[in-house]
């Protein structure tokens, strides 16, 4: 049987196990991030397309796209609330995976050690900088609806 490190040893030993976690999580965190912000990415550009389409399709038309004026009606509109949803819930469930790693660093052992990046504590920072990623789905999303009923009731 090996003899037990000293004291100062196991201590170094189990901060370098802690750090080790520590970075395991922030790596996710990071990656999840990426993620959230790709996903933005890929929204806002299927969105600009489907508007640019349905403006076009719209030709000189100054009243909204209708079944009769648009043959891309209301095609668009349904395609454009179907990415808003999806969208949304990928949106979601990132942000709750987010939300769990960082409870992970609320946890003691990681408070004591000074030295790391607080990731974790500032919440209003992260609901802020939520906000955009969250709310741009739904404001693109009713902006879609208003289309659609609008020119149904044409």
């Amino acid at each position: 049987m090996s003899p037990s490190p000293p004291s100062e040893d196991r201590s170094n030993v189990e901060e370098q196990a802690l750090f080790t976690r520590y970075r395991l999580i922030r790596d996710e965190i990071v990656h999840e991030d990426g993620l959230i912000g790709q996903r933005l990415g890929w929204f806002l550009a299927s969105q600009a397309f489907l508007l640019a389409a349905l403006a076009t399709a719209n030709g000189s038309e100054r009243r909204m796209p209708a079944w009769s004026t648009n043959y891309f009606f209301p095609l668009v509109p349904i395609v454009a609330i179907g990415s808003c949803l999806l969208i949304f819930a990928g949106l979601l469930a990132g942000v709750a995976t987010l939300q769990r790693w960082r409870l992970l660093m609320k946890t003691p052992e990681y408070s004591d050690i000074h030295r790391l990046p607080r990731i974790a504590l500032d919440a209003w920072i992260i609901r802020v900088g939520f906000a955009a990623p969250i709310t741009l789905p739904v404001i693109f999303l009713f902006a879609g609806l208003y289309v659609l009923v609008q020119g149904i009731g044409r």
